[in-house]
């Protein structure tokens, strides 16, 4: 069933950036397939099961977006849709789902924060910053 056009007008879609659009055409060229097709929203196996790895291997190399943001990439897909692609491709690769998110937090956990200074960083989280992330203050790192 095809969406309505005033629904497919209202979907959101985020244009991935050139580092996750490289690693979206990897999976896509692993499968044989292309990029237009894995982000399409068709529902066959042999598309969709690459479509899945993708957003595993986005969620794993870009530990800094948020599942809605890797849905928005993928076409303005919910983060429950996202969860669910994550979870089934750690099921065919046997990789443990909890243990994924526990690598994929301390990977986001130990990147470096940078802040312009130490007055941006007490704005932000209102108290010293956090003691777990590394802190840099240095104006060219500030993301």
């Amino acid at each position: 069933m095809t969406p309505s056009p005033e629904l497919e007008r209202l979907r959101v879609r985020a244009t991935p950036g050139e580092q996750t659009r490289a690693i979206i055409q990897e999976v896509a060229e692993r499968n044989d397939l292309t990029l237009e097709q894995i982000m399409s929203r068709t529902r066959k196996r042999h598309i969709s099961w690459p479509r899945q790895e993708a957003m595993y291997e986005v969620a794993k190399r870009r530990t800094w977006m948020s599942l809605p943001d890797i849905g928005r990439v993928f076409g303005g897909m919910d983060h429950t849709t996202i969860l669910h692609g994550i979870r089934m491709h750690c099921s065919r690769i046997g990789v443990s789902y909890p243990d994924f998110s526990a690598r994929r937090r301390a990977a986001y956990w130990l990147q470096p924060v940078a802040f312009a200074s130490y007055a941006e960083a007490m704005r932000k989280y209102r108290a010293p910053p956090p003691v777990a992330r590394p802190v840099v203050y240095a104006p060219e790192m500030v993301r």
